[in-house]
């Protein structure tokens, strides 16, 4: 995973992202977890407009973290050759509404229990669905 701080499309900004590293970690241990937690905010272009700034206190949006290889072409889904998830913890995450550092509010999908069962260098995917009722 790279480090950056980087847009995910037109309105999610990456705040917090992590190189997997299982430093100080034994190999035999089946659960890296991917520190720093990655930090997702969905980002309004327009606060003023009252149906815009609905969307960051919506509770019908959530984020789904995604482990995919290197390339970031391919989903790992299971570990190689075993029946094993390739990602454990909390894979979802409900949009939260939070102050940043300057204490404005934000909406923001926080994944702080993920991790990785396998050695090697990855990609997260971050998928964003509105659930409608």
């Amino acid at each position: 995973m790279s480090s950056a701080n980087c847009l995910l499309g037109d309105n999610l900004q990456l705040l917090c992202s992590a190189a997997a590293k299982a430093s100080g970690v034994p190999r035999y241990i089946d659960r890296r977890p991917i520190d720093p937690p990655p930090i997702i905010q969905l980002v309004v272009h327009d606060p003023l407009d009252p149906f815009l700034q609905s969307y960051t206190t919506s509770p019908a949006f959530i984020m789904q973290a995604v482990l995919m290889d290197e390339s970031g072409k391919t989903t790992l889904r299971h570990i190689k050759g075993h029946r094993a998830m390739a990602m454990s913890g909390s894979m979802v995450s409900p949009l939260h509404t939070l102050r940043d550092t300057s204490m404005a509010q934000g909406a923001y999908f926080v994944f702080s229990d993920l991790s990785v069962r396998m050695e090697g260098s990855f990609r997260l995917r971050f998928e964003l669905f509105e659930t409608s009722g």
